[in-house]
C-alpha cells in the first residue's frame, strides 16, 4: 500500500512540473465545484512546489474557476433540479 501512495505522489509531482499543469488546475477547479471529481487542492500544492513564484496567481485562478464552477452548477440545478427531482421522487 505505500509503494502505491509513493507512485500517486510521484505522478503528482512528475505532472506538476508539466506545461499541462495550470490548464488542468483551472478544469479541475471548475469541475470540482459542480460535481466533486478529484479536488484541487493536492495538485494546487504540488503545482505551488514547483512554481513558487506563481503560487498567489495559481490561488487567484483557483477560486476564480471555482467561483465560476459553482455559479455554473447552481444555474444548472436552478434550471433543470424540479424537472430531474420530479422523475427521482415518486408522488403520491
Amino acid at each position: 500500500m505505500i509503494d502505491f501512495y509513493y507512485q500517486i505522489s510521484e505522478w503528482l509531482l512528475g505532472f506538476a512540473n508539466s506545461d499541462w499543469s495550470i490548464l488542468v488546475l483551472v478544469i479541475v477547479a471548475f469541475t470540482e465545484a459542480i460535481f466533486s471529481p478529484f479536488p484541487p487542492d493536492p495538485l494546487l500544492v504540488a503545482i505551488g512546489i514547483f512554481r513558487l513564484d506563481l503560487i498567489v496567481l495559481l490561488s487567484v485562478f483557483v477560486t476564480i474557476s471555482s467561483v465560476a464552477g459553482a455559479t455554473l452548477g447552481y444555474a444548472l440545478g436552478r434550471t433543470f433540479g424540479k424537472s430531474i427531482a420530479y422523475r427521482l421522487v415518486p408522488s403520491r
